[in-house]
């Protein structure tokens, strides 16, 4: 999405989480990140917004800015603001241990699991298990 200027994309970004549409406001925060590789406030909004969204597809990008935000803020760089946070000990909690990561691969371990034990049954044939996975 292309934006006439930085501010216009910083509004767009922020009235797009406040209406709660993640998925859309999710390539204009990384646009506006193309620009402001360590713009703190972004990559909260963005790590906050990709959990919240529930979205797949958001997942791998949101552990991403997860990990690049407890960087930044344990580097000293910290945003003007920390809501949706009380503090910064509050961000880095949260940031340090939401189980996204943990609950994607758990998924995939359990599929994967499932479908190898059809597959021993009979019920599913070795195609079907491969294409599934």
């Amino acid at each position: 999405m292309k934006l006439g200027s930085a501010g216009s994309a910083a509004a767009t970004f922020k009235q797009l989480l406040n209406e709660k549409k993640y998925a859309e406001a999710f390539p204009i925060g990384k646009d506006i990140l193309k620009d402001e590789p360590e713009n703190q406030r972004v990559i909260l909004d963005l790590t906050n917004a990709g959990y919240a969204a529930n979205n797949a597809s958001l997942d791998a990008d949101t552990v991403a800015f997860a990990k690049k935000s407890i960087q930044l803020i344990e580097s000293g760089k910290a945003p003007d603001k920390w809501a949706p946070f009380e503090s910064k000990d509050d961000a880095l909690g949260w940031l340090r241990h939401t189980r996204l990561p943990y609950t994607v691969g758990l998924i995939g371990i359990l599929i994967g699991l499932g479908h190898s034990v059809l597959a021993m049954s009979g019920e599913e044939t070795l195609a079907q298990v491969y294409r599934e996975v």
